[in-house]
């Protein structure tokens, strides 16, 4: 699995990113607006965001309260497996299991990063 770019910081996370990675899964998706709301840093990094929609956003019912999750601070480099691999089962094995997991809209991972993007359980 590889992804052609992924943010390495938060301030690479943009509704242009977003909205992005959103219509591959959920066409003609735009994000018409983003704001980081928290950030919990640690091992990986979670960062709560709220977004608004475009009608065809709204239409497939996307959460307007996100947790986006990836090696974002300084460490980053030092554990990337770790996000690299949690990445790669919700894109991967989540979808074929039974059991309860988040919605995940986006996970992908390529040489220098992991990413899910899911619902904000809070």
């Amino acid at each position: 699995m590889s992804a052609p770019w992924l943010p390495l910081v938060p301030e690479d996370i943009t509704r242009e990113w977003l909205g992005g990675v959103l219509a591959e899964r959920y066409p003609c998706t735009t994000v018409e607006s983003l704001e980081v709301t928290d950030i919990l840093w640690g091992t990986g990094t979670k960062m709560m965001v709220s977004v608004g929609y475009n009608e065809a956003g709204r239409a497939h019912g996307l959460p307007d309260r996100l947790c986006i999750k990836a090696g974002l601070a300084e460490h980053r480099e030092l554990v990337k497996f770790c996000y690299q691999t949690e990445a790669r089962f919700f894109a991967e094995l989540a979808p074929q299991l039974t059991l309860g997991v988040p919605h995940v809209l986006y996970a992908a991972a390529n040489d220098e990063q992991g990413m899910v993007v899911m619902e904000d359980l809070r």
